[in-house]
């Protein structure tokens, strides 16, 4: 007499997990309501094209149809001035609303104020998590800076490569930049609260005037 022996397929494989999943979710009903919800918004949240073109054009679909004609995308953060700007050529040039759109960021509109002050070297505004934007912070929110960080960090503004290299006109991508470097430009440790406060100060003026400008341009 012989016997037949199969091995468990894929298939099966799968049934069993299944049933074990449902089974564990009978037995812990709660843990299963609250892991469903937190996969939900994690997926909500992954998914969510904030900063992508197709949201900035869904919100400012939403302005122009409401009546707006006159609208500004303000950056701040230096990963969106590209997309932004595309975004804007596109918005009037391609998809034909009939609004007046400026795009631009905070420090690009006061960067020829702040050198003129000699507050910030060009090269330095705003880079990354260096003497401009901890200065800012420092000004603002300074319980948001660690000073011991401050202490461990090393000024790279000699490097001359990588992050925000000086390339006066261009822009440039390296290939695994981001990843080995420091996450930081230059040198935060030479920020100061003073010198954020300056900083500050004549970013809201510069910008005030921008929005005073463009308001009778367009």
């Amino acid at each position: 007499m012989s016997t037949l022996s199969t091995a468990p397929t894929a298939g099966s494989g799968w049934a069993d997990a299944l049933n074990r999943l449902r089974a564990t979710a009978q037995d812990n009903p709660t843990e299963f309501k609250w892991l469903g919800g937190i996969s939900a918004v994690f997926l909500l949240v992954f998914f969510m094209p904030v900063g992508a073109a197709r949201f900035d054009n869904a919100i400012l679909e939403g302005l122009a149809l409401s009546g707006f004609r006159k609208l500004v995308v303000l950056n701040g953060h230096g990963g969106n001035t590209d997309s932004n700007n595309v975004v804007g050529l596109d918005f009037v040039n391609r998809l034909g609303h009939e609004v007046t759109i400026a795009t631009g960021a905070y420090w690009d509109i006061a960067r020829a104020a702040l050198v003129e002050k000699g507050l910030m070297p060009n090269s330095m505004i705003p880079g990354h998590a260096g003497r401009f934007e901890t200065s800012m912070v420092m000004g603002i929110r300074p319980e948001l800076v660690d000073p011991e960080g401050l202490k461990q960090v090393r000024d790279v503004s000699q490097d001359g490569k990588g992050l925000f290299a000086d390339l006066s006109g261009a822009t440039m991508q390296v290939h695994g930049a981001w990843g080995a470097s420091t996450g930081y430009t230059d040198n935060p440790a030479a920020a100061s609260a003073q010198e954020g406060k300056q900083l500050m100060e004549v970013v809201v003026q510069r910008v005030r005037d921008f929005f005073v400008a463009f308001n009778q341009a367009a």
